[in-house]
């Protein structure tokens, strides 16, 4: 994400327009540059925001957290990981997209998910 903010003007797009999305995993790793401030590599010019203008998320692993989906890789550094458990104001303006029938993510999941961002002010659609 910083890569694409610091090169936008080579790459022709409006530094200020910057979506990120994607699904299932992909979404949990468009959704975790939008939420989660942790895991910044030493060597990331922290003056360029890695955070994108708006989240597309399709079927996203978003919530990592105890008893959710992956909870068994990553344990106690969950706050690290998951982006439902780093929701916050300022967060990007959020569209999610999901079947009723995923069997990975819950509607229940999901519907918590844009509550915690509708309630700290956060622009969320499901």
């Amino acid at each position: 994400m910083r890569y694409v903010r610091a090169n936008a003007s080579v790459l022709g797009i409006d530094p200020i327009r910057i979506a990120a999305g994607g699904g299932s995993a992909g979404g949990h790793l468009a959704a975790h540059c939008g939420l989660v401030g942790a895991l910044n590599d030493p060597a990331d010019d922290k003056l360029v925001s890695c955070l994108p203008n708006a989240l597309i998320l399709f079927n996203p692993v978003y919530a990592n957290g105890p008893g959710e989906y992956g909870d068994d890789r990553i344990g106690a550094r969950f706050k690290e990981f998951s982006p439902a458990d780093n929701i916050r104001a300022g967060c990007p303006p959020t569209l999610v997209m999901l079947g009723e029938k995923d069997a990975l993510i819950s509607v229940a999941t999901a519907e918590k998910f844009r509550d915690a961002q509708k309630v700290v002010g956060v622009r969320s659609e499901l």
